[in-house]
């Protein structure tokens, strides 16, 4: 596998779940979880490699871990940062977003 594949696959960390995710996908969006360290232009470029598709655009936000007790202790999970993904509405999105329906 080469350097840039394995740069690549260690950056997307997998789908976001959820039920603006799902709302998101009637618009041929993907929402997914990325490294903290990715601009947009490495999302896009990581998207279109891994997957095949062309990207219209990719909007990012960073979002804070959150605060938790175990215990009398008190400890905070990982910041991460979450991107919408708008895929351009030919085939090759339209045969990835119904191979990805339950998912995305």
């Amino acid at each position: 596998m080469s350097e840039v594949k394995s740069f690549f696959l260690d950056a997307f960390k997998g789908f976001v779940v959820s039920e603006k995710g799902g709302l998101c996908s009637s618009r041929f969006q993907v929402t997914v979880k990325v490294g903290t360290y990715l601009n947009k232009a490495q999302i896009k470029e990581a998207f279109e490699s891994l997957f095949d598709v062309s990207v219209e655009g990719v909007t990012t936000l960073n979002v804070a871990g959150k605060k938790k007790r175990f215990g009398r202790f008190y400890g905070k999970r990982s910041d991460w940062k979450k991107a919408y993904v708008s895929i351009k509405d030919d085939v090759r999105g339209r045969s990835f977003m119904e191979r990805n329906d339950g998912v995305a």
